[in-house]
Order: structure tokens, then C-alpha cells, then sequence
């Protein structure tokens, strides 16, 4: 269990069953970024689950405004626990996008923000690929005086970025959750996914 922000834990499965932890962090919301784990205390927090599994196919950018949007609207209420099964790629991930959203900080910085007080951080290859898109729907965003989450979803919706990561990931063989083929075009596998974004800088 590491503090990434004030009041913004991140973890494991093993760290969501502990009701000491729970009660002691006054844990009041849980985010579980996988799908098929049991949420432990419904009558005692509120819980919010994304359906993703811990692959470099699995879309993950599209689940990444609704995430934010929990964390950040009920952070300053209580604290919250951002967890998957192994606090390694998923919850890393979102918790990541989160770090980039509200310190408007690039991938890189909020992956060494991230790591620095969470050693276990790794996200998988696609999940990387992804945030690095991000960043540039956060580019888009800019930094408007109230926070609206609708835009966010908007901008993921108008440049049609649900269907541009798949087939760019679909493009890709992995190896593994951490590694491409090395029999790939090496300028394509370093080279980020490419989106092609239509919309510019809001004002």
C-alpha cells in the first residue's frame, strides 16, 4: 500500500480486504480497476469497478474520465484506495492518469511520481502506449476553470479513440504484459500509437 497523493492510497487486492487499514486511512471510496473481484464492504464504502483485465490489447483510455472523475470528486471527502489484484499494472495505470490530470504533469513525470512511492508500479505495454495518449487528450482538455468530465469523454468520443487503439494495438505482437516481438519494425514499436487527434487546444 503506497500514498501517491494526500488521500489517495493505492494497492493491492490483499490491502482492500484489510478492515484495519480500512478504518484506520478512513477509506471511504474504493476503486477496483479489474474485473471479478469482490468488493468487501459495500455497507461500508462506496465502491466503483472497471471491467478490465491486465492485457496490453485491453482498451483502457476510454475507462480513464469516469475513473478521474470518482477520484476527484470524493477525494476531498475521505480517502480513497485505488487497487487491482496485484497493485502492479491496472490500478497503476489509472492511478497515473489521475496524477496527470491533477497536476497537469506529462506521463513520464506522473509514472516517476507514481514510482517513487510505489516500487511495485509497472504497467503493462499497451496500458504505457495509452497514457501517452492521454497526455495529449489532457493537451486538448487545457486547464478550464470548472472541471468537466462530459469534455473529456467528448474529446475520446470526436477523435474516435476507442477504435483507433484498437486496430493500432491489434497491430502490434507481444510478448508478454512487458515486452513487443523483436522481430517487429523497431521504429513502430518505439514510436508511440499515433492517434490522430482532429481537434486542437481548447481555448
Amino acid at each position: 500500500m503506497s500514498l501517491i497523493l494526500q488521500n489517495l492510497y493505492l494497492g493491492s487486492v490483499s490491502i482492500a480486504k484489510d478492515i484495519k487499514f480500512i478504518k484506520e486511512k478512513n477509506i471511504k471510496y474504493i476503486l477496483i480497476c479489474a474485473k471479478g473481484l469482490q468488493q468487501y464492504y459495500p455497507n461500508k464504502v462506496q465502491y466503483k469497478q472497471l471491467n478490465i483485465s491486465d492485457n496490453p490489447c485491453t482498451v483502457i483510455i476510454t475507462h480513464i474520465p469516469e475513473s478521474i472523475e470518482f477520484i476527484h470528486q470524493n477525494i476531498k471527502n475521505a480517502a480513497i484506495l485505488v487497487h487491482c489484484l496485484g497493485g502492479k499494472s491496472r490500478s497503476v495505470s489509472i492511478t497515473i492518469a489521475y496524477v496527470m490530470f491533477s497536476l497537469r504533469v506529462t506521463y513520464e513525470q506522473a509514472f516517476q511520481h507514481v514510482k517513487q512511492r510505489h516500487f511495485e508500479a509497472q504497467p503493462n505495454v499497451g496500458f504505457i502506449k495509452q497514457l501517452k495518449a492521454f497526455q495529449k487528450v489532457l493537451e486538448i482538455y487545457g486547464k478550464p476553470k470548472q472541471n468537466d468530465f462530459k469534455v473529456l469523454n467528448q474529446i475520446l468520443f470526436d477523435n474516435n479513440i476507442e477504435t483507433q487503439v484498437k486496430d493500432k494495438l491489434s497491430q502490434i505482437q507481444f510478448k508478454n504484459n512487458y515486452e513487443i516481438e523483436e522481430n517487429q519494425n523497431n521504429e513502430d514499436i518505439q514510436e508511440d500509437l499515433d492517434i490522430q487527434f482532429f481537434q486542437q487546444k481548447q481555448d
